[in-house]
């Protein structure tokens, strides 16, 4: 079923029941359609909350599929409020149109990915105080989630949403992360790959310190306008992130020392050395230091726009895996439909990965298997993939393709 294919009348009574009216339509794709919502009666003058509808057709989705689209809100309801995370105000499915409707703040000022795309256009590096400040409440954000049990599992700069003329940052797209109940550790592989850890490249199991990855793959990309792992192939970059550091010739030298330590040691390939977001919001740099107040507006009007609004939106909508955004940086050998940089992989991709190739899950699936069988010894090391110069490599796991 089209995202248009239903009555637009039908989504707006729908709406109106729950205490909503319809303000204009933001978004439509084959998948899903959103539209900017006000509570019913609210006065629309500047500052007034302001809400995204997103609509998601149920009528011939599969048990997975299904499965997706509950998994969000039940994650999303689960939360505590917090200022640093998009917020779940309500959900329903509508039978007759055969759809779900999940209500979320709206964050207009784009997303992170926009940000580092028009300062790539500009050639010009982003202030340290905004990278800062936009870091600082990242941490918040994360902290919450992990004290709530929550990783998220697919952090990356389009899921990094502004509000408040780009000051404010607001964490978003869940429709992947796991709540981790009877175990503190989870095992199903699941993200984007360029921003994966290493753990998760092996297919071990993992814990929060999945996300302090993820995130010093974002503070690296606000430093250098690039992403800390580049490759011609996306067994090179299983293979970059393991056993590779990342191309610190790319970090701007006009940022501090003390914001290249946090990052160095998000990145740390041994979970042990990762920090917590607590252990890192605790140090002096946000603690009482220079990331620990917003920057002056003087700052602000340095900062390039983030994305239009339309299309920031179908990142909420479309954030589990279309993976067609223009802005997006391209590794070189990524395809309009094979997007490591952007494009998540979830355990149906893995599963049910198309038997052509072209497919992103099944792809970085067959590069997972490559590693594990060089690691093991069973084919040795590829010349192209390794490093020169690797240690030994210790055996590793078997692949697990735990479904959730």
């Amino acid at each position: 079923m089209a995202a248009g294919s239903y009555s637009r009348q039908m989504l707006v009574t729908a709406l109106s029941s729950r205490g909503f009216e319809v303000e204009r339509p933001l978004k439509a794709t084959m998948q899903s359609a959103i539209f900017c919502v006000r509570e019913l009666g609210a006065v629309p003058v500047p500052g007034s909350p302001q809400y995204v509808a997103k609509v998601v057709p149920l009528t011939g989705l599969d048990a997975q599929g299904r499965a997706a689209a509950l998994q969000e809100v039940s994650v999303l309801r689960g939360i505590a409020k917090h200022p640093n995370l998009i917020e779940y105000r309500d959900s329903f499915l509508e039978e007759m149109a055969g759809v779900l409707l999940i209500v979320m703040s709206f964050a207009e000022n784009g997303d992170l990915r926009g940000v580092v795309a028009n300062a790539q256009a500009v050639s010009r590096a982003l202030p340290e105080p905004a990278v800062l400040w936009w870091l600082r409440q990242m941490l918040a954000g994360l902290e919450h989630l992990h004290s709530q049990g929550v990783v998220h599992r697919d952090l990356k700069t389009s899921n990094i949403f502004l509000c408040n003329g780009r000051t404010h940052i607001r964490i978003g797209d869940f429709g992947i992360s796991r709540v981790l109940e009877s175990t503190a550790f989870a095992t199903s592989c699941v993200g984007t790959p360029a921003y994966m850890s290493p753990e998760l490249m092996r297919n071990e199991q993992y814990d929060y310190h999945v996300d302090m990855w993820a995130l010093g793959c974002i503070c690296f990309e606000l430093c250098a306008l690039k992403l800390p792992f580049s490759a011609k192939s996306l067994l090179d970059l299983v293979y970059q992130v393991v056993e590779s550091d990342p191309d610190w010739t790319l970090w701007d030298p006009s940022f501090s020392d003390e914001l290249r330590g946090v990052t160095v040691r998000m990145l740390s390939k041994d979970v042990a050395g990762r920090p917590t977001a607590t252990e890192v919001l605790a140090e002096p740099l946000f603690a009482s230091g220079r990331g620990s107040q917003p920057p002056d507006d003087q700052v602000w009007e340095s900062v390039p726009e983030g994305r239009d609004e339309a299309e920031t939106l179908s990142q909420i909508t479309e954030g589990s895996g279309s993976g067609t955004w223009a802005s997006t940086p391209r590794m070189p050998w990524e395809t309009g439909s094979l997007r490591a940089s952007d494009a998540s992989i979830t355990q149906a991709s893995l599963a049910a990965a198309s038997p052509d190739g072209g497919d992103l899950g099944k792809d970085f699936a067959a590069a997972r298997e490559q590693l594990l069988l060089d690691r093991s010894g069973d084919l040795g090391a590829s010349p192209s993939a390794a490093p020169k110069g690797s240690p030994e490599k210790p055996r590793a796991p078997e692949v697990r393709e735990d479904l959730m």
